[in-house]
């Protein structure tokens, strides 16, 4: 699969970790590292802002993450830090409106808020 934001062209992703259970939303990138071209798309049942929250313990390396209504529509961007083994460091992030799609990755290609995204298959 491959992610593409259809507002500036540029192709997010082309090597896709789909997590549609809870279980692999739980995990998302925990232990993994990704390349450039890497993601995790995590599917959420319904719209909602704490569905959609994330947590960045034992997560390798800094991400910036897109937010995305359940028409693909990106409705939050944000740089997340990763957690190192010190608590004080683990953070949660969540979108500012609902969302359905939750896509971590290392670069977000200059996607913000209102852009549309597409998965091609």
């Amino acid at each position: 699969m491959i992610i593409k934001n259809k507002s500036n062209g540029k192709v997010l992703a082309s090597n896709v970790i789909l997590c549609d259970s809870f279980l692999k939303r739980c995990k998302g990138l925990m232990f993994k590292k990704i390349s450039e071209s890497d993601c995790c798309i995590l599917v959420n049942p319904y719209m909602s802002t704490f569905e959609s929250s994330i947590h960045m313990m034992f997560v390798p390396q800094d991400l910036e993450v897109v937010w995305a209504d359940e028409d693909l529509n990106v409705v939050d961007v944000k740089k997340c830090k990763r957690g190192t083994l010190n608590p004080l460091t683990w953070r949660t992030y969540k979108p500012r409106k609902p969302a359905k799609y939750v896509i971590e990755l290392l670069n977000a290609r200059g996607t913000l808020k209102g852009d549309e995204l597409r998965f091609i298959d």
